[in-house]
């Protein structure tokens, strides 16, 4: 990743926090603007510690609710239909590009069909840069949440990736696995 990238990831994900550039920096406790004038002077390794940072943020918000939605954010389905996220008086409104909704979603993103679970959540884009309607549905903007499933995997599947054989072995009398 270039140093331009770091810094456009960097902004983006305190973008999503403080639009106006009046708040504080949810890692730093900075003003916005003073945190993101300074990712042009320092060096790479801050950068790469800030993003280091960001990620370690975005791993440790474990729950992500349909209370947390905004106007103008992206949900993802498990099907990759992209739906437009609309907020009003309590209520979201999930909107595809031909005019949609997406219907019964439950407090935890799932929903009654497993292919309308929510999978991905993106920030709402910043508006000077959508020229068409579609520029809301398509854009890869900045990852809020993505649904962590467990992975399956064979015991060799799993020695492959840690490079070295394991031994099953039964958890102690009394314990869950």
């Amino acid at each position: 990743m270039t140093r331009e990238e770091k810094i456009k990831k960097i902004d983006e994900y305190c973008r999503q926090y403080d639009e106006s550039g009046c708040g504080g920096c949810p890692l730093y406790g900075k003003r916005y603007v003073s945190c993101c004038l300074e990712l042009t002077k320092v060096k790479e390794q801050k950068l790469d510690r800030i993003l280091r940072d960001i990620e370690k943020v975005r791993r440790e918000k474990k729950e992500f609710t349909k209370a947390d939605l905004k106007t103008g954010m992206v949900a993802e389905t498990r099907a990759e239909i992209r739906y437009f996220v609309l907020e009003q008086d309590g209520r979201i409104k999930f909107i595809d590009i031909d005019g949609s909704c997406l219907s019964e979603i439950y407090d935890d993103l799932t929903a009654s069909k497993k292919e309308d679970d929510i999978m991905v959540v993106y920030q709402a884009p910043v508006f000077d840069d959508v020229n068409e309607i579609a520029d809301l549905y398509m854009s890869n903007g900045y990852v809020l949440w993505e649904r962590q499933e467990p992975r399956e995997m064979t015991v060799k599947e799993i020695e492959q990736e840690l490079g070295y054989k394991i031994k099953i072995m039964a958890p102690p009398v009394g314990q869950d696995s």
